[in-house]
Protein backbone atom coordinates (compact mmCIF):
# COMPACT_ATOMS: atom_id res chain seq x y z
CA UNK A 1 0.00 0.00 0.00
CA UNK A 2 2.81 2.20 0.98
CA UNK A 3 4.19 2.16 -2.71
CA UNK A 4 0.86 3.84 -4.38
CA UNK A 5 1.23 6.44 -2.13
CA UNK A 6 2.01 8.71 -5.73
CA UNK A 7 -1.21 7.31 -6.79
CA UNK A 8 -3.49 7.60 -4.24
CA UNK A 9 -2.01 11.37 -4.47
CA UNK A 10 -3.82 11.58 -7.77
CA UNK A 11 -6.60 10.19 -6.26
CA UNK A 12 -6.82 12.98 -3.73
CA UNK A 13 -6.75 15.41 -6.63
CA UNK A 14 -9.28 13.41 -8.59
CA UNK A 15 -11.68 13.01 -5.57
CA UNK A 16 -11.14 17.06 -4.92
CA UNK A 17 -13.08 18.20 -7.90
CA UNK A 18 -16.14 15.83 -7.90
CA UNK A 19 -19.76 17.83 -6.64
CA UNK A 20 -20.75 15.71 -3.20
CA UNK A 21 -18.16 16.12 -0.71
CA UNK A 22 -19.40 13.02 1.28
CA UNK A 23 -19.35 10.78 -1.88
CA UNK A 24 -15.67 11.79 -2.59
CA UNK A 25 -14.86 10.81 0.93
CA UNK A 26 -16.61 8.34 0.89
CA UNK A 27 -15.35 6.47 -2.48
CA UNK A 28 -11.33 7.48 -1.50
CA UNK A 29 -11.72 5.52 1.27
CA UNK A 30 -12.72 2.19 -0.36
CA UNK A 31 -10.25 2.69 -2.98
CA UNK A 32 -7.37 2.83 -0.43
CA UNK A 33 -8.97 -0.05 1.64
CA UNK A 34 -8.64 -2.03 -1.49
CA UNK A 35 -4.95 -1.13 -2.90
CA UNK A 36 -3.90 -1.69 1.02
CA UNK A 37 -5.91 -5.35 1.61
CA UNK A 38 -8.02 -3.82 4.42
CA UNK A 39 -11.51 -3.71 5.05
CA UNK A 40 -13.71 -0.38 5.15
CA UNK A 41 -14.71 -0.65 8.81
CA UNK A 42 -10.91 -0.71 9.71
CA UNK A 43 -9.53 2.98 7.98
CA UNK A 44 -12.75 4.71 8.55
CA UNK A 45 -12.58 7.09 11.96
CA UNK A 46 -15.40 6.65 14.38
CA UNK A 47 -17.31 9.21 13.25
CA UNK A 48 -17.49 8.43 9.64
CA UNK A 49 -18.52 4.43 10.18
CA UNK A 50 -22.46 3.56 9.41
CA UNK A 51 -24.61 4.15 13.35
CA UNK A 52 -26.65 2.22 14.39
CA UNK A 53 -29.69 3.51 16.46
CA UNK A 54 -29.89 1.47 19.72
CA UNK A 55 -32.72 0.67 21.83
CA UNK A 56 -30.82 2.46 24.83
CA UNK A 57 -30.95 5.45 23.16
CA UNK A 58 -33.47 7.40 24.89
CA UNK A 59 -31.85 6.40 28.29
CA UNK A 60 -28.79 7.62 27.54
CA UNK A 61 -30.38 10.77 26.04
CA UNK A 62 -31.94 11.39 30.08
CA UNK A 63 -28.78 10.12 31.85
CA UNK A 64 -26.64 13.34 29.27
CA UNK A 65 -29.58 15.63 30.65
CA UNK A 66 -29.37 14.29 34.69
CA UNK A 67 -25.31 14.37 34.16
CA UNK A 68 -25.68 18.28 32.34
CA UNK A 69 -28.01 19.13 35.43
CA UNK A 70 -25.53 17.97 38.13
CA UNK A 71 -22.37 19.26 36.92
CA UNK A 72 -24.42 23.34 37.11
CA UNK A 73 -25.68 22.17 40.35
CA UNK A 74 -21.83 21.37 41.30
CA UNK A 75 -20.72 24.53 39.82
CA UNK A 76 -23.62 26.72 41.85
CA UNK A 77 -23.09 25.02 44.84
CA UNK A 78 -19.35 25.69 44.19
CA UNK A 79 -19.65 29.85 43.56
CA UNK A 80 -21.93 30.03 46.41
CA UNK A 81 -19.58 28.47 48.99
CA UNK A 82 -16.85 30.31 47.47
CA UNK A 83 -18.85 33.22 48.05
CA UNK A 84 -19.81 32.37 51.54
CA UNK A 85 -16.29 32.14 52.23
CA UNK A 86 -15.25 35.22 50.44
CA UNK A 87 -17.82 37.16 52.77
CA UNK A 88 -16.64 35.29 55.79
CA UNK A 89 -13.02 36.04 55.32
CA UNK A 90 -14.02 39.65 54.98
CA UNK A 91 -15.63 39.49 58.77
CA UNK A 92 -12.50 38.52 59.66
CA UNK A 93 -10.32 40.97 58.19
CA UNK A 94 -12.58 43.45 59.82
CA UNK A 95 -12.03 42.01 63.07
CA UNK A 96 -8.40 42.45 62.39
CA UNK A 97 -8.20 46.14 60.76
CA UNK A 98 -10.45 46.64 63.90
CA UNK A 99 -8.11 45.30 66.78
CA UNK A 100 -4.92 47.04 64.96
CA UNK A 101 -7.22 50.74 65.35
CA UNK A 102 -7.45 49.63 68.89
CA UNK A 103 -3.89 48.88 69.59
CA UNK A 104 -4.54 45.72 70.53
CA UNK A 105 -6.17 46.73 73.70
CA UNK A 106 -9.78 46.10 74.66
CA UNK A 107 -12.32 49.01 75.50
CA UNK A 108 -11.76 49.67 79.24
CA UNK A 109 -14.87 47.93 81.19
CA UNK A 110 -15.90 50.48 84.61
CA UNK A 111 -16.02 49.41 87.52
CA UNK A 112 -19.56 48.12 88.55
CA UNK A 113 -18.86 48.51 92.27
CA UNK A 114 -17.54 52.19 92.21
CA UNK A 115 -20.79 52.71 89.46
CA UNK A 116 -23.28 51.42 91.83
CA UNK A 117 -22.40 53.00 94.79
CA UNK A 118 -21.59 56.49 93.10
CA UNK A 119 -24.54 59.00 94.31
CA UNK A 120 -23.69 60.07 90.43
CA UNK A 121 -25.26 57.01 88.60
CA UNK A 122 -28.54 58.20 86.62
CA UNK A 123 -31.74 56.92 88.16
CA UNK A 124 -33.41 54.52 85.78
CA UNK A 125 -37.17 53.05 85.41
CA UNK A 126 -37.78 49.59 84.46
CA UNK A 127 -40.98 48.62 83.08
CA UNK A 128 -42.26 45.46 82.60
CA UNK A 129 -44.72 44.87 80.19
CA UNK A 130 -47.75 41.91 80.93
CA UNK A 131 -50.32 40.75 78.25
CA UNK A 132 -53.66 38.83 79.04
CA UNK A 133 -52.12 35.42 79.01
CA UNK A 134 -48.76 36.05 81.05
CA UNK A 135 -47.23 33.55 83.22
CA UNK A 136 -47.83 35.17 86.82
CA UNK A 137 -45.23 33.24 88.25
CA UNK A 138 -42.69 34.19 85.35
CA UNK A 139 -44.22 37.79 86.41
CA UNK A 140 -43.37 37.56 90.03
CA UNK A 141 -39.65 35.74 89.43
CA UNK A 142 -38.95 38.89 87.26
CA UNK A 143 -39.95 41.53 89.63
CA UNK A 144 -38.27 39.58 92.46
CA UNK A 145 -34.82 39.74 90.35
CA UNK A 146 -35.19 43.20 89.54
CA UNK A 147 -35.89 44.55 93.14
CA UNK A 148 -32.53 42.72 93.44
CA UNK A 149 -30.55 44.73 91.49
CA UNK A 150 -27.41 45.75 92.12
CA UNK A 151 -28.29 49.90 91.11
CA UNK A 152 -28.42 52.84 93.46
CA UNK A 153 -31.75 54.16 92.61
CA UNK A 154 -34.31 52.69 90.41
CA UNK A 155 -38.34 51.99 90.29
CA UNK A 156 -40.39 48.88 88.69
CA UNK A 157 -43.26 49.72 86.59
CA UNK A 158 -45.43 46.32 85.77
CA UNK A 159 -48.32 47.89 83.29
CA UNK A 160 -50.47 44.84 82.74
CA UNK A 161 -54.07 44.21 81.54
CA UNK A 162 -56.72 42.25 84.07
CA UNK A 163 -54.33 42.39 87.66
CA UNK A 164 -57.18 42.46 89.62
CA UNK A 165 -57.32 38.99 89.33
CA UNK A 166 -53.66 38.02 89.98
CA UNK A 167 -54.32 37.39 93.16
CA UNK A 168 -51.32 35.76 93.71
CA UNK A 169 -49.05 38.88 92.68
CA UNK A 170 -51.17 41.01 94.81
CA UNK A 171 -50.53 39.18 97.55
CA UNK A 172 -46.58 38.68 96.91
CA UNK A 173 -46.31 41.86 97.24
CA UNK A 174 -49.03 43.41 98.98
CA UNK A 175 -50.03 45.47 96.34
CA UNK A 176 -52.70 48.04 97.26
CA UNK A 177 -54.87 50.88 95.32
CA UNK A 178 -53.12 54.34 95.04
CA UNK A 179 -53.90 57.20 93.62
CA UNK A 180 -50.98 58.60 91.62
CA UNK A 181 -50.29 61.88 89.70
CA UNK A 182 -48.49 61.59 86.61
CA UNK A 183 -48.17 63.56 83.39
CA UNK A 184 -49.88 62.07 80.26
CA UNK A 185 -47.73 63.13 77.71
CA UNK A 186 -48.14 59.80 75.37
CA UNK A 187 -51.78 58.54 74.63
CA UNK A 188 -52.50 55.46 75.83
CA UNK A 189 -55.72 53.43 76.55
CA UNK A 190 -57.00 54.09 79.31
CA UNK A 191 -55.93 53.28 83.27
CA UNK A 192 -58.40 51.18 85.39
CA UNK A 193 -56.22 51.26 88.74
CA UNK A 194 -52.60 51.83 89.86
CA UNK A 195 -51.31 49.70 92.89
CA UNK A 196 -47.87 50.61 95.21
CA UNK A 197 -46.69 47.37 97.15
CA UNK A 198 -46.13 48.22 100.81
CA UNK A 199 -43.72 45.37 100.81
CA UNK A 200 -41.20 47.63 98.72
CA UNK A 201 -41.65 51.11 97.72
CA UNK A 202 -40.03 50.82 94.65
CA UNK A 203 -42.77 48.78 92.77
CA UNK A 204 -45.87 50.37 91.17
CA UNK A 205 -48.40 48.64 89.24
CA UNK A 206 -50.94 49.67 86.56
CA UNK A 207 -53.94 47.80 85.43
CA UNK A 208 -55.13 49.34 81.72
CA UNK A 209 -57.40 48.80 79.12
CA UNK A 210 -55.74 46.22 76.74
CA UNK A 211 -53.52 47.41 73.86
CA UNK A 212 -50.60 46.25 72.61
CA UNK A 213 -46.85 46.50 73.20
CA UNK A 214 -46.26 49.83 72.23
CA UNK A 215 -49.18 51.28 74.44
CA UNK A 216 -48.29 49.45 77.42
CA UNK A 217 -44.40 51.04 76.95
CA UNK A 218 -46.05 54.71 76.50
CA UNK A 219 -48.43 53.98 79.27
CA UNK A 220 -44.98 52.90 81.20
CA UNK A 221 -42.99 56.26 79.49
CA UNK A 222 -46.07 58.63 81.28
CA UNK A 223 -45.39 57.25 84.69
CA UNK A 224 -41.63 56.56 84.38
CA UNK A 225 -40.11 59.48 87.07
CA UNK A 226 -36.61 58.59 85.87
CA UNK A 227 -34.50 60.00 82.59
CA UNK A 228 -33.54 56.41 81.41
CA UNK A 229 -36.50 53.77 81.13
CA UNK A 230 -35.39 50.08 80.23
CA UNK A 231 -38.42 47.44 78.70
CA UNK A 232 -37.66 43.83 80.59
CA UNK A 233 -39.60 40.91 79.32
CA UNK A 234 -40.87 38.59 82.12
CA UNK A 235 -39.22 35.68 80.72
CA UNK A 236 -35.71 37.13 80.98
CA UNK A 237 -33.22 35.50 83.72
CA UNK A 238 -30.52 37.78 84.94
CA UNK A 239 -27.87 38.62 87.22
CA UNK A 240 -27.32 41.40 89.76
CA UNK A 241 -24.92 43.67 87.38
CA UNK A 242 -27.37 43.37 84.45
CA UNK A 243 -28.54 46.75 84.48
CA UNK A 244 -25.21 48.40 85.41
CA UNK A 245 -23.86 46.79 81.84
CA UNK A 246 -26.90 47.61 79.70
CA UNK A 247 -26.21 51.45 81.23
CA UNK A 248 -22.59 51.86 80.13
CA UNK A 249 -22.71 53.16 77.02
CA UNK A 250 -25.54 56.11 78.39
CA UNK A 251 -23.61 56.84 81.94
CA UNK A 252 -20.78 57.90 79.73
CA UNK A 253 -22.26 60.03 77.65
CA UNK A 254 -25.91 61.21 78.79
CA UNK A 255 -26.14 64.03 76.68
CA UNK A 256 -25.86 62.01 73.28
CA UNK A 257 -26.87 58.65 73.64
CA UNK A 258 -30.68 58.56 73.26
CA UNK A 259 -30.28 54.70 73.56
CA UNK A 260 -28.61 51.49 73.73
CA UNK A 261 -29.12 47.84 73.46
CA UNK A 262 -27.92 44.63 75.15
CA UNK A 263 -27.99 40.98 74.36
CA UNK A 264 -30.74 38.68 75.55
CA UNK A 265 -28.82 34.97 75.31
CA UNK A 266 -30.56 32.17 74.00
CA UNK A 267 -29.72 28.95 75.85
CA UNK A 268 -31.48 25.56 75.07
CA UNK A 269 -31.84 24.85 71.43
CA UNK A 270 -29.39 24.62 68.87
CA UNK A 271 -30.26 26.63 66.40
CA UNK A 272 -31.88 29.24 68.58
CA UNK A 273 -28.27 29.25 69.93
CA UNK A 274 -26.29 29.52 67.07
CA UNK A 275 -28.83 32.86 66.07
CA UNK A 276 -27.96 33.77 69.44
CA UNK A 277 -23.71 33.62 68.79
CA UNK A 278 -23.77 35.56 65.29
CA UNK A 279 -26.21 37.99 66.66
CA UNK A 280 -23.88 38.46 69.37
CA UNK A 281 -20.60 38.48 66.84
CA UNK A 282 -22.32 41.23 64.31
CA UNK A 283 -22.59 43.39 67.00
CA UNK A 284 -18.89 43.80 67.76
CA UNK A 285 -18.16 43.01 64.04
CA UNK A 286 -20.41 45.41 62.10
CA UNK A 287 -21.66 47.80 64.72
CA UNK A 288 -18.72 47.86 66.84
CA UNK A 289 -17.59 51.05 65.35
CA UNK A 290 -20.96 52.53 63.64
CA UNK A 291 -22.21 55.93 64.44
CA UNK A 292 -25.62 54.56 64.30
CA UNK A 293 -27.29 51.42 65.39
CA UNK A 294 -30.52 49.27 65.05
CA UNK A 295 -30.76 46.65 67.64
CA UNK A 296 -30.72 42.59 67.07
CA UNK A 297 -33.97 40.23 67.68
CA UNK A 298 -33.21 39.45 71.72
CA UNK A 299 -32.41 42.94 73.18
CA UNK A 300 -33.24 44.68 75.84
CA UNK A 301 -33.49 48.47 74.92
CA UNK A 302 -32.28 51.16 76.96
CA UNK A 303 -34.17 54.76 76.16
CA UNK A 304 -33.87 58.31 77.07
CA UNK A 305 -37.13 59.40 78.13
CA UNK A 306 -37.41 63.20 76.62
CA UNK A 307 -36.18 61.49 73.33
CA UNK A 308 -38.96 58.97 73.51
CA UNK A 309 -41.35 61.78 74.54
CA UNK A 310 -40.69 64.02 72.13
CA UNK A 311 -40.65 61.61 69.25
CA UNK A 312 -44.17 61.21 69.92
CA UNK A 313 -43.89 57.57 71.88
CA UNK A 314 -43.89 54.06 70.65
CA UNK A 315 -45.82 53.91 67.16
CA UNK A 316 -49.04 51.38 67.37
CA UNK A 317 -48.92 50.35 64.20
CA UNK A 318 -44.82 49.20 64.47
CA UNK A 319 -44.56 45.71 63.61
CA UNK A 320 -40.85 45.97 66.15
CA UNK A 321 -41.77 49.58 68.28
CA UNK A 322 -38.08 49.53 69.65
CA UNK A 323 -36.53 48.71 65.97
CA UNK A 324 -38.83 51.66 64.44
CA UNK A 325 -37.90 53.82 67.54
CA UNK A 326 -34.73 53.35 66.51
CA UNK A 327 -35.09 54.18 62.93
CA UNK A 328 -36.67 57.78 63.96
CA UNK A 329 -34.70 58.92 66.64
CA UNK A 330 -31.83 58.23 64.50
CA UNK A 331 -33.36 59.84 61.30
CA UNK A 332 -34.68 63.01 62.29
CA UNK A 333 -33.14 66.29 62.08
CA UNK A 334 -35.11 67.80 65.14
CA UNK A 335 -33.18 68.71 68.05
CA UNK A 336 -34.00 67.11 71.46
CA UNK A 337 -34.23 63.90 70.80
CA UNK A 338 -31.67 63.11 67.78
CA UNK A 339 -29.23 60.98 68.30
CA UNK A 340 -27.18 57.33 68.34
CA UNK A 341 -28.50 54.36 69.47
CA UNK A 342 -25.52 52.13 70.66
CA UNK A 343 -25.56 48.27 69.89
CA UNK A 344 -23.35 46.82 72.18
CA UNK A 345 -22.09 43.35 72.21
CA UNK A 346 -22.50 42.53 76.21
CA UNK A 347 -24.97 39.93 77.77
CA UNK A 348 -28.32 41.39 79.59
CA UNK A 349 -28.93 38.00 80.33
CA UNK A 350 -30.48 34.81 79.34
CA UNK A 351 -33.64 33.08 78.49
CA UNK A 352 -34.97 29.58 77.19
CA UNK A 353 -35.51 29.07 73.89
CA UNK A 354 -38.86 28.49 72.43
CA UNK A 355 -40.67 25.94 70.29
CA UNK A 356 -40.70 25.82 66.17
CA UNK A 357 -43.97 27.29 65.82
CA UNK A 358 -43.45 30.37 68.03
CA UNK A 359 -39.67 30.58 66.80
CA UNK A 360 -41.05 30.81 62.94
CA UNK A 361 -44.20 33.79 63.65
CA UNK A 362 -41.31 35.56 65.65
CA UNK A 363 -38.94 35.25 62.44
CA UNK A 364 -41.88 36.56 60.80
CA UNK A 365 -42.22 39.29 62.39
CA UNK A 366 -38.97 40.08 62.71
CA UNK A 367 -38.67 40.12 58.69
CA UNK A 368 -41.51 42.10 58.53
CA UNK A 369 -40.21 44.44 61.22
CA UNK A 370 -37.16 44.87 58.99
CA UNK A 371 -38.27 46.09 56.06
CA UNK A 372 -40.76 48.14 57.42
CA UNK A 373 -37.54 49.81 59.40
CA UNK A 374 -35.45 49.86 55.79
CA UNK A 375 -38.75 51.68 54.21
CA UNK A 376 -38.16 54.14 56.83
CA UNK A 377 -34.85 54.36 56.43
CA UNK A 378 -34.61 54.69 52.89
CA UNK A 379 -37.95 57.50 53.11
CA UNK A 380 -35.23 59.90 55.26
CA UNK A 381 -32.48 60.07 52.43
CA UNK A 382 -28.54 59.98 52.61
CA UNK A 383 -28.74 60.66 56.33
CA UNK A 384 -29.62 56.75 57.41
CA UNK A 385 -27.02 55.33 54.47
CA UNK A 386 -24.62 53.72 56.62
CA UNK A 387 -26.75 52.54 59.35
CA UNK A 388 -28.97 50.69 56.33
CA UNK A 389 -26.07 49.56 55.00
CA UNK A 390 -25.43 47.47 57.80
CA UNK A 391 -28.49 46.50 58.91
CA UNK A 392 -28.83 44.90 55.17
CA UNK A 393 -25.49 43.04 55.89
CA UNK A 394 -26.56 41.79 59.06
CA UNK A 395 -29.98 40.67 58.80
CA UNK A 396 -30.06 39.46 55.10
CA UNK A 397 -26.66 39.02 54.05
CA UNK A 398 -24.97 36.72 56.98
CA UNK A 399 -27.72 34.79 57.53
CA UNK A 400 -27.75 33.74 53.99
CA UNK A 401 -23.89 33.30 53.78
CA UNK A 402 -23.94 30.98 56.88
CA UNK A 403 -26.85 29.06 55.89
CA UNK A 404 -25.10 27.91 52.70
CA UNK A 405 -21.90 27.09 54.11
Amino acid sequence: MFQNIGVLDSFIVMEAATADPADRRVDLLRRIAAAGGLRLTDSLPRTCRPQTRSADSTPAVDHRARTRGSCMMSVLIAWSIGAALVFLLAAVLRVVVHAVRLGGFRDVQPDHDEMSASRFTIPVSLIVPVGAGSDMGAVNEVIGALLALNYPTFEVIVVGEGLPSADALIAAWELEPREVFYRAALATAPVRMMYRSSRDARLLAVDKEPGNLADALNCGVNLARFRYVVAVEPEVAFDTDALLRALTPPLRNPATVVGATCHVEIIGDGLQRLRSIRSMMLSRLIWGTAPGALGPLDTIVVWRRDAVTQAGGFSSDAVDPHLDMMVRVQSSTATGFHGPVVRMADIFGSRQSRPLVEVAATMARRQAAAWQAVASAMAVGASTRDMLARFVVTEVLTPFMQAWW
